[in-house]
Order: C-alpha cells, then structure tokens, then sequence
C-alpha cells in the first residue's frame, strides 16, 4: 500500500491551530512574511555583509550631484540591466553595484529610474 503524505496546512488570518504541528506551521508563516520575501526586492551589501530591502516606490530624494541619468537598457534578470549615465559630457555604463562616483553605488534599475546609495543614504535619479 502506498503512504500518502498530508496535505500542507493553509492558515488564515486569526487561526490559532488545532495540534503542535499546526501551530508550529503557523509560527514558520508568520516568521516567512516577517521577512517579506514576496513582497520587496533584497540585496547584500557585500562590503557590509548587511541585507537591505528596496521600495521601487519609496520617496527618496533626488540625486543632486553632476551625474544625469540619459538611458536605461533593461533585462529581465535586473543584475543585467545597464544605467546610461552621463558626467562632464562623457557617457559610461553602469551595472548593479557599480560605483558611480566617491562613495555613490547603484543598488536598483529600473524602467525610468536608478536608486542610488551615497554612504548609506538612498537617492533616485530619473532619467533625462
């Protein structure tokens, strides 16, 4: 005879559980949306060894330095998306991570826009 394997519990919002098993699944749920996987992009700051969550939608400052933002070439895996920026009239790409300036990195691009890290102050720069 063949062992059939239980179904995974499904909780909603409010359920306290019925056994242990039950309410260690319901501990294990609420710990996975404390660490909002599905709902932000993350990324390691590697020379901190820290993880940081990035709202595209938050309100950052914008970026006042002399860089402007003239193009954006996006890819579906977002650590090959290229930032087109353009400084003394002179124009380089940029990838994730790269640093632009003294201390600036891009940690995000997106269709319109960059979010930048300046010593651990985040900025958006909008494209031209």
């Amino acid at each position: 005879m063949t062992q059939v394997e239980s179904p995974t519990l499904v909780t909603y919002e409010g359920y306290s559980g019925g056994d242990e098993k039950e309410n260690n699944s319901i501990k294990m749920i609420a710990k996975i949306k404390k660490m909002m996987l599905f709902s932000q992009k993350r990324f390691d700051d590697n020379s901190k060894g820290i993880v940081n969550v990035i709202d595209n939608n938050a309100n950052y400052p914008i970026y006042t330095g002399e860089v402007k933002l003239v193009g954006i070439l996006e890819h579906t895996d977002e650590t090959k998306s290229i930032a087109i920026l353009q400084s003394n009239g002179r124009q380089k790409s940029y990838f994730i991570h790269d640093e632009i300036s003294d201390g600036t990195t891009i940690v995000k691009i997106l269709t319109d826009k960059i979010i930048l890290n300046k010593k651990g102050s985040y900025f958006l720069l909008r494209i031209l």
